[in-house]
This record gives C-alpha cells, structure tokens and sequence, in this order.
C-alpha cells in the first residue's frame, strides 16, 4: 500500500514538472466512462483494469483532447 502511495505521489511530481496539459471534450469523459463500464466487465483481476482502461481510452483522447503547451514557469 505504502508503495502505490509514493508511486502516485512520483507521478504527481513529475506531472507538476510537465509544461504541457490536456484539454479535453465532455465526449471524452462520456467516451472514459463507457471504457471504465466495459473494463469492469470483461477483467478478471483488478490490477489489470488500468492496462485495460488505458488501451481503450487511446482512441478518446486522440479524437476528444488536445495538448495545450504552458509558457509559464
């Protein structure tokens, strides 16, 4: 547990370092639920919703978000 928890924590910190963001559609977050629904029914574990969840959602992002470069420092 205390892993994941430093694991989110890194991830959290190198994300604050990332100059650039995502600014996504509201048909992402519909296109993100509809993957969550069809990952909770088709894994058998779940450590393997994230793999699963991030190969569906691929495709939302790439149609629903676009990449927004920050200047500021």
């Amino acid at each position: 547990m205390k892993g994941v928890i430093a694991f989110i924590i890194l991830i959290n910190i190198s994300h604050c370092r990332n100059k650039e963001t995502m600014r996504c559609k509201k048909e992402f977050f519909e296109c993100a639920r509809t993957c969550g629904d069809i990952c909770d029914r088709t894994i058998n574990s779940g450590h393997e919703f994230g793999k699963c969840f991030s190969i569906c959602n691929a495709p939302c992002r790439k149609e629903y978000c676009v990449k927004i470069k920050n200047d500021k420092q």
